[in-house]
C-alpha cells in the first residue's frame, strides 16, 4: 500500500518528463540542423546581410559622436585656459598640450571618414581581407579615442591646480509682477 501511494506521486511527475522530452526531441531533428556551428554561424551572415551594415552605421555614429563631444570639450578647456592668470610658460605648456591634442582629435576625425569610406567599398567587394584591416583600423581608433581622453583627463586634472580669474557677471533687474 505504501509503496502504490509512493508511486502514484511519481508517475505524473514521470509522465510530465518524458512528454517534455519527446516534444523537444521532436522540434530537434537531425536533418534540420548542422553538424558544425562555424557552418551554422557563416549561414547565418549569408541570410542577414543588413545586420552588420546596422551594427556598423551604428558604431561610426558612436565613434562620430565621441568625437564632436571631444572637440566641444576641447573648446571649453581652450577657454578655461585662456581666464588662468598664471605666468607665461604654464600657459604655453597648457596651451601645447591643448594643441597636441586637437591635432591627434583631428587625425582621428580623418581616420573616421575614412574608416566609413572603406565600410562602403567593402560592402561592394565582400573580400575576408578587407575586412580584417577595417577591423584593425577601428581598434586602432578606438585605442587612439581612449589614450586621448586619458590625455584630456590629465590636462584637466593640471587646469585644476591654477586660479582662473573670475568674470564679472551683470546684475540683470526683474520686473516684478
Amino acid at each position: 500500500m505504501n509503496l502504490f501511494s509512493g508511486l502514484k506521486k511519481f508517475f505524473p511527475i514521470l509522465i510530465i518528463l518524458l512528454s517534455v522530452r519527446l516534444h523537444v526531441s521532436a522540434q530537434l531533428t537531425k536533418e534540420d540542423s548542422t553538424s558544425s556551428p562555424q557552418v551554422r554561424n557563416t549561414l547565418q551572415l549569408l541570410d542577414s546581410s543588413r545586420d552588420p551594415d546596422k551594427h556598423f552605421q551604428k558604431m561610426n555614429k558612436r565613434i562620430k559622436a565621441l568625437i564632436n563631444r571631444l572637440n566641444k570639450i576641447n573648446t571649453r578647456i581652450k577657454s578655461r585656459i585662456n581666464k588662468l592668470k598664471e605666468n607665461k610658460t604654464i600657459l604655453n605648456l597648457l596651451n601645447s598640450q591643448l594643441d597636441g591634442i586637437s591635432a591627434r582629435l583631428a587625425d582621428l576625425d580623418k581616420q573616421q571618414s575614412e574608416i566609413e569610406d572603406s565600410w562602403k567599398a567593402l560592402l561592394l567587394s565582400k573580400d575576408s581581407q578587407d575586412y580584417q584591416t577595417l577591423k584593425k583600423n577601428l581598434k586602432q581608433v578606438v585605442d587612439s579615442i581612449k589614450t586621448l581622453i586619458n590625455d584630456e583627463e590629465g590636462l584637466i586634472k593640471e587646469l585644476k591646480k591654477y586660479r582662473s580669474v573670475v568674470e564679472p557677471t551683470e546684475k540683470v533687474a526683474v520686473p516684478a509682477l
